[in-house]
């Protein structure tokens, strides 16, 4: 086996166990959140959390498709005997669609996990700014 794959591997290993453990505190915090008030509202800054380890998840993803992609692009350039300079270019053009689909993969993974991130910090922040202007309106009513 060749060394950047071992390394990738071990990345994508440890991506996927982190992200299992998050998701099992995710769980957990969902099951117990009504017993236990204080991890219900731990809730949230977890989502955000797993959201943008996702995102991170998948780029590893997507840079482990694009690495091996480059590696390969470039043993394939090496001309072969009685191969035209057509054929090594559309050797070429066929490594780059490799590769670019791997970092396609990349960029929107960490596009959309981060998105995701922003938009439950947004919804947690309005929903606190509501809530306590709910709270401060009941205090005047009630005085």
């Amino acid at each position: 086996m060749r060394p950047l794959s071992v390394v990738t591997l071990i990345i994508l290993g440890t991506c996927f166990a982190i992200t299992f453990s998050l998701a099992a505190v995710l769980v957990v915090v969902l099951v117990l959140g009504g017993e236990y008030p204080r991890l219900a509202s731990e809730f949230d800054t977890l989502l955000e959390s797993l959201l943008i380890f996702l995102g991170l998840l998948g780029t590893f993803y997507g840079l482990a498709i694009t690495v091996p992609a480059v590696v390969d692009t470039i043993r394939a350039l090496a001309p072969q005997e009685g191969e035209t300079g057509l054929q090594v270019f559309d050797k070429l053009m066929t490594g780059l669609e490799r590769q670019l689909g791997g970092m396609g993969t990349a960029f929107s993974s960490s596009l959309l996990g981060l998105a995701g991130s922003l938009v439950v910090g947004l919804l947690e922040l309005f929903a606190g700014h509501g809530q306590n202007r709910f709270y401060r309106e009941l205090e005047e009513w009630l005085t």
